[in-house]
Order: C-alpha cells, then structure tokens, then sequence
C-alpha cells in the first residue's frame, strides 16, 4: 500500500500546522509543491477534519461531537509545535457550559458520573437501593 507523499515528506508537520490554521488547500499546496487534490485528499483523510458548511450544533451531542474535533486538531497542533495553552484554556470552558447545559435539561446528573441522555434512558420507574454501603439503582417493582 503507498504511503501519503504529504505524511512521509519531511515538512509533514508544518504541513499539517498550516492546514489546522486554517490556510487553504490550493495555497498549501503551491507553497510545499504539492497538487491541491493531494494537499485535500491528505487534509480529509489524515487530519481532524470538519467541513465548513456543516450545520451548527443543536443538541448536546452534535455540540460534543464539536468539542471533541477540536480536541483533535488542537492535538495534532500541539505535536506540530503550536502552542495551545489559551484555546485547551477556551475548549476547557466550553466543556463546562455544555455540561451546565446538560445538567439543566435533566441528562447529567449532578455527580458527574452518569450521561443519561434521553434517547438512551431506560423507561420505567427506577429507585436507589443501598448494598454493603454502596448505592444502586434497581426497577421499583
């Protein structure tokens, strides 16, 4: 299997880093001497990649799923040498609105330990039972 001719060229890494930036595929391309459809094929299948045209999150899922694309490429950035104290600092606050969100609409509970989305709850009526000290939630019968 051939390997990517931008992951194995030696400035992959700034590469990468002008890609997570924002520039432009045809510029990058120009710039490292690379076809635009290669610099495109590279950025879509080797990169944290999102379109630009996707629809703004709705829900807190579609919302977490932003959240953690942009934990990705932040990533990918800091490996390139990008320093991304300050955005870690944004993506750390946008983490606690969404959990504030969640908490609001009854799909966290106040613990921290259960995400129990809607769409995904079980139906019935539940109780808290104490065994050996430790709580658990079993069906009321």
């Amino acid at each position: 299997m051939a390997q990517c001719s931008v992951c194995s060229n030696s400035r992959a890494k700034e590469i990468n880093r002008w890609l997570l930036l924002g520039r432009q595929g045809p510029d990058v391309a120009t710039e490292f001497g690379f076809k635009a459809q290669t610099i495109r094929w590279h950025l879509r299948n080797h990169l944290p990649w999102r379109s630009r045209r996707a629809p703004k999150p709705e829900t807190i899922m579609e919302e977490l799923d932003v959240l953690e694309f942009e934990l990705r490429r932040l990533t990918v950035l800091a490996s390139c040498g990008e320093a991304i104290g300050g955005a870690i600092q944004a993506l750390t606050a946008r983490r606690a609105l969404i959990e504030l969100r969640a908490r609001l609409e009854g799909k966290l509970d106040a613990t921290h330990k259960k995400l129990a989305l809607a769409s995904r709850a079980p139906e019935g009526e539940f109780e808290v039972v104490f065994e050996n000290g430790r709580p658990r939630t079993v069906e009321k019968q």
